[in-house]
């Protein structure tokens, strides 16, 4: 049976590395990390990798890759950073809001008794600050995402430019090798 670390490394630590080696296009690269900061900051607890599901999904639509392993090794490492992120999101949203006299104080004490009595009644209350708090995030999404394509294409083409010069030099000391009269000289690397 394999272990949990042979597990992730197979399954998460690999594929980062090949990323980070230039095995992945750098523009799939890029756009991964965009995504999986976006999603992994979805403001709320239990919905980030659906969210980074769905929003892998909508690039994939329109034909656009992503990487699985990346988006999702930046959503389970932002789960705390996501959790804490939850009252800047609200009152971004508050900010937002066009009606400030239906706004009910966010208060993390007076939420985990609403929700303690139902789900129902924490929509009816809070409903409208998450709505705002959603679209905060939303607008929040978009602008990390297409900052993290641009700003983490450079060097993530740099990586990919590396791995074709070194693909080169060994393909050319391999074309060296089997060369016939280099051979019989014995003038092989």
């Amino acid at each position: 049976m394999r272990s949990t670390f042979e597990w992730l490394r197979g399954k998460i630590v690999g594929p980062i590395s090949a990323a980070l080696r230039g095995d992945v296009p750098a523009e799939e690269a890029a756009l991964s990390v965009g995504v999986g900061f976006a999603g992994g900051m979805f403001p709320f607890i239990g919905a980030t990798t659906p969210v980074c599901v769905l929003l892998m999904s909508v690039f994939s639509l329109f034909r656009v890759s992503t990487n699985v392993p990346i988006v999702m090794a930046l959503n389970f490492a932002l789960a705390v950073p996501s959790v804490l992120a939850i009252p800047f999101f609200v009152k971004m949203g508050e900010r937002l809001s066009p009606s400030e006299g239906d706004a009910v104080p966010f208060d993390v004490s007076g939420l985990q008794d609403t929700l303690s009595k139902g789900l129902g009644l924490t929509f009816r209350v809070y409903g409208h600050m998450l709505m705002w708090g959603f679209i905060a995030w939303s607008i929040f999404a978009v602008i990390v995402i297409l900052v993290a394509r641009t700003v983490l294409i450079v060097p993530f083409t740099k990586l990919s430019s590396r791995k074709r010069i070194d693909a080169a030099d060994t393909g050319v000391a391999d074309h060296i090798k089997q060369h016939p009269v280099l051979r019989a000289r014995g003038n092989t690397p």
